[in-house]
């Protein structure tokens, strides 16, 4: 009897220790959008990804054939579910070549760039948010024949489009200081591709490019859920320079 009890003792412990019995894992959030670029050349018109990586799907407006184009991105998160200490918003740019004709379209990769994973770390380190949005616009884009949009490229940023923030306004956080804290020990981020979440109806509405996907925090690990709408083969063109 004595055998059996601590046999059930340790079962029971390995059951608590996974969470099976514990609470639900929180979860942590992040939306992906492309705002609408009247002035730009270049228009971002999808995003498709596998388990790691993100491309971006596009089209060109212009009698110029395109080489490459500069990708801006800022993250940050929505007043309601960002805690009292959170550090600024992220923002970067990435230039990745990618050839269009006159009027044509183009996929951006780039092998290097692991956006999905690298969202991941933003939310824990840069803005400690249960909600991530980031958003990617077109800041520069370059010609074959030398030229480029905008012609003066001394501050690619500055030509980021104004934040859309329909996206986010329903959004509620309650529990916005609990998953902050446990995003801080996120030391590994994962994609489980036994059961990859739906999209969600209202994305499926979106007037513009729109990607979400949920990933559960379970101690030092994000396990990520990616969409199976937006999934596809990863494409050979395209490299970040």
């Amino acid at each position: 009897m004595m055998r059996r009890t601590r046999a059930l003792g340790v079962v029971l412990a390995s059951i608590l220790a996974s969470g099976q019995l514990g609470k639900p894992a929180h979860v942590l959030t992040i939306s992906i959008d492309a705002p609408a670029q009247p002035d730009s050349p270049v228009h971002i018109t999808g995003f498709r990804h596998d388990e790691r990586d993100l491309w971006f799907a596009l089209s060109s407006g212009s009698e110029k054939t395109v080489t490459s184009v500069i990708f801006g991105s800022i993250s940050w998160a929505p007043p309601s579910c960002a805690p009292e200490n959170t550090r600024s918003p992220w923002i970067g740019h990435v230039r990745y070549v990618v050839r269009m004709g006159p009027h044509g379209s183009g996929v951006a990769f780039s092998a290097h760039v692991h956006y999905p994973e690298h969202l991941v770390y933003n939310a824990r380190t840069l803005v400690r948010t249960p909600y991530l949005l980031t958003q990617f616009v077109v800041d520069a884009v370059y010609f074959e024949d030398g030229t480029t949009w905008p012609a003066s490229l001394s501050s690619p940023e500055s030509n980021r489009g104004p934040f859309n923030p329909r996206q986010v306004e329903p959004e509620k956080c309650p529990d916005a200081a609990a998953v902050a804290n446990e995003l801080g020990p996120i030391r590994e981020v994962t994609f489980d591709r036994e059961s990859p979440e739906a999209a969600n109806t209202d994305d499926e509405k979106s007037a513009t490019p729109h990607l979400r996907f949920r990933c559960s925090l379970e101690g030092p690990k994000a396990i990520c859920r990616m969409p199976l709408e937006s999934a596809g083969a990863r494409p050979d063109t395209g490299q970040q320079e």
